[in-house]
C-alpha cells in the first residue's frame, strides 16, 4: 500500500512541476522531489518482498551443501628436479 502512495506522490509532483506555478514552487523542487519519492517506492517495494525465512533456509542449505562435499585432493606438481632428471 505504501509503495503505491508514493508512486502516485512522485506522478503527481512530477505533474504539478510541468506547470507553469508549479514550476515556481520552491524554485523547481517538485521534479527532483517527485523523483526522490519514486526511488522511495522502489527500494520500499524491494524490500517488502524479501523473505528473511527463505534466506535463512538458503544459507542453511549451502553450508550443508559446502560441508557435505569431500576436500578435493590436492594437485602435486613434479619439482623442477623430478623434471631435469
Amino acid at each position: 500500500m505504501l509503495p503505491k502512495i508514493l508512486v502516485i506522490g512522485s506522478v503527481l509532483s512530477f505533474a504539478a512541476s510541468l506547470t507553469g506555478p508549479g514550476s515556481e514552487v520552491w524554485f523547481g523542487t517538485l521534479k527532483p522531489f517527485g523523483a526522490l519519492l519514486f526511488i522511495v517506492a522502489f527500494i520500499v517495494h524491494v524490500v517488502s518482498r524479501l523473505d528473511p525465512e527463505q534466506y535463512a533456509a538458503d544459507q542453511e542449505l549451502r553450508e550443508k551443501l559446502l560441508h557435505s562435499r569431500p576436500a578435493a585432493e590436492p594437485i602435486l606438481l613434479p619439482s623442477a628436479k623430478a623434471v631435469a632428471a
